[in-house]
């Protein structure tokens, strides 16, 4: 929007059948979300999107979200969009490829890691099946991912058909932010001081590893420090930049990640980052602050040597700058890349 664009936003919503709830407590109180929303003074929808544990009916979600496609089609009225941009593949590629073609509009894919990295392997067919669909009707304008580390895998589904770009999404702060780097209040250099650690998820993603950073905290306290913890769990932005600025470091024990925000976000504030080696984590932190392993010892060994390091330790590369991101948006819109 702020490139000077009209936009639309579909933010589909899984709707868990209640029997499964106790399986994805993550996905608590969706069910409540507004139909119908607003963001930056454009309009954003939420559909409904019938979601199952495992996903042992791929195809069932994705007709959930399809048959809601003429009903947004009148929400959206007389508005018409140039370009479609699909932010994940599945199962949204199958809503977004009905409005794109009722609108002879292309698209662009976003891949921010769950489908190369933990789809099932029916889910996967299911993509791989849904991004053909739209590579033969000439849809498909390129694809976006945020970690080098999926261009092989995308590669794969597209067969060169269309150009890859690499974009991680940008490390954005509240307009009143610090953006001078803080040190900690408390000294640091003795065993007993106060450490703040901030756990960079909720709990109850399980992909997140909260027994692992819990374990992490145990070790900590068993050295002999003294450890205060908090656990991000569906904070707005500005409450989870007030957490960051409350702690003294992060730590990240994700299983998996593509090129997670909330660690540049610490870094871009003025606080420490440790974690296991995840994601792109590994192409800018410094090499002390990643553990050697997800032994909870190596990555307690992590957080007292990032504890250690001075604040400058840190940058961020360029790449991961708001400046850089719109920069290539703008070409990638444009089609200059």
């Amino acid at each position: 929007m702020t490139l000077g664009h009209s936009v639309r936003v579909i933010a589909p919503v899984w709707a868990v059948p209640r029997p499964f709830h106790w399986l994805r407590p993550d996905l608590a109180g969706l069910h409540s979300t507004a139909h119908v929303s607003e963001s930056d003074g454009s309009l954003v929808l939420h559909p409904r999107m019938l979601g199952l544990p495992g996903h042992p009916l791929p195809r069932l979600t994705e007709r959930s979200l399809v048959r809601r496609s003429a009903g947004l089609l009148d929400q959206l009225g007389e508005w018409s969009p140039d370009m479609v941009i699909c932010h994940t593949l599945w199962p949204v590629l199958s809503l977004a490829s009905r409005l794109a073609m009722e609108h002879r509009a292309p698209i662009i894919c976003w891949l921010h890691g769950w489908d190369a990295d933990a789809a099932p392997s029916r889910v996967r067919r299911r993509i791989r099946r849904l991004v053909s669909d739209v590579l033969e009707h000439s849809r498909l304008k390129g694809v976006v991912i945020v970690s080098e580390r999926h261009r092989t895998w995308v590669e794969s589904l597209i067969d060169g058909a269309v150009p890859v770009h690499l974009m991680p999404c940008p490390t954005m702060l509240q307009a009143d932010a610090p953006t001078e780097p803080a040190e900690p209040a408390d000294k640091e250099g003795s065993k007993s001081d106060l450490i703040r650690v901030l756990f960079p998820a909720s709990p109850h993603r399980r992909v997140k590893d909260v027994r692992l950073f819990d374990a992490v905290v145990a070790e900590l306290r068993h050295r002999g420090s003294t450890v205060a913890v908090t656990y991000l769990d569906h904070l707005p932005p500005e409450a989870v930049q007030t957490a960051i600025l409350d702690a003294d470091i992060v730590l990240m024990t994700s299983r998996r990640e593509a090129s997670p925000l909330v660690p540049r976000e610490a870094v871009a504030l003025g606080r420490r980052v440790a974690a296991v080696p995840v994601g792109d984590l590994v192409d800018w932190m410094p090499r002390a602050a990643l553990s050697r392993s997800r032994a909870a010892g190596d990555v307690a060994d992590a957080v007292l040597a990032a504890m250690a390091m001075p604040i400058e330790s840190w940058s961020l590369p360029d790449i991961y700058s708001e400046s850089h991101h719109r920069e290539r948006l703008a070409r990638l819109l444009a089609d200059e890349d």
